[in-house]
């Protein structure tokens, strides 16, 4: 169990509620920075619920958040559509996506206290990927938190990045994390995290991926 609270009553409730139901039990799982701090890290807090599932298609997810929003006398409106992706917006605060993901997944998401959760490699992989597409602190913060737990290494993490999209190239990557500099804010943390220590760390971790690639330094 946690050492604090993570989830929101609501998020507890939609999870427990959600996953009751043997379709989306069978075919969908609980991942992202939520379910990274909720069931494994308990660094920081996380507002979302974001599932992900892999040759399933959402056309029922539609009616089942309605129906589970409509037990728990709450509204719930669909803000967004695309292909493979949903997001709808429960109450005033619980934002939840749900996304048809690529075929690639390190490992078998597994049950905790009844919630189908993704594995903790997955979900580093993920954030590594995540760096491609966004500047956002939370992804910073989580990969901080992931590497000082000393499990993972990051030239695997970012070989296991490329199954998932193509376009995740080393040197591109280093590049990118050099943003970390443009962060003034943290997300709502439970673990003391500074913004120097996340800068220094992706900073290091630059330079130990470029060196890698540098035949001269090698």
């Amino acid at each position: 169990m946690p050492p604090t609270r993570i989830l929101t009553p609501l998020q507890e409730t939609f999870l427990s509620r959600i996953f009751l139901d043997p379709w989306f039990r069978e075919n969908f799982y609980l991942t992202g920075g939520t379910a990274l701090s909720a069931f494994y890290l308990y660094h920081r807090y996380s507002e979302d619920l974001d599932f992900f599932s892999h040759g399933t298609e959402l056309d029922s997810i539609p009616k089942l958040i309605q129906d589970v929003s409509k037990e728990l006398n709450k509204k719930v409106i669909e803000v967004q559509k695309s292909p493979g992706f949903l997001r709808f917006l429960v109450g005033d605060e619980l934002k939840i996506d749900v996304v048809a993901d690529v075929g690639f997944r390190v490992g078998t998401p597994i049950f905790i206290d009844q919630i189908r959760v993704d594995t903790l490699k997955n979900i580093a992989v993920n954030k590594v990927c995540a760096i491609l597409g966004r500047l956002d602190i939370k992804d910073y913060v989580d990969l901080y938190i992931i590497f000082s737990q000393g499990e993972f290494d990051i030239f695997e993490l970012l070989k296991q990045g490329k199954e998932k999209d193509q376009g995740l190239d080393p040197f591109v990557w280093a590049s990118l994390v050099a943003e970390v500099d443009k962060f003034n804010t943290l997300p709502r943390l439970i673990k003391p995290v500074t913004l120097d220590q996340v800068s220094v760390f992706f900073l290091r971790l630059r330079d130990q991926i470029l060196d890698s690639l540098n035949p001269i330094s090698s």
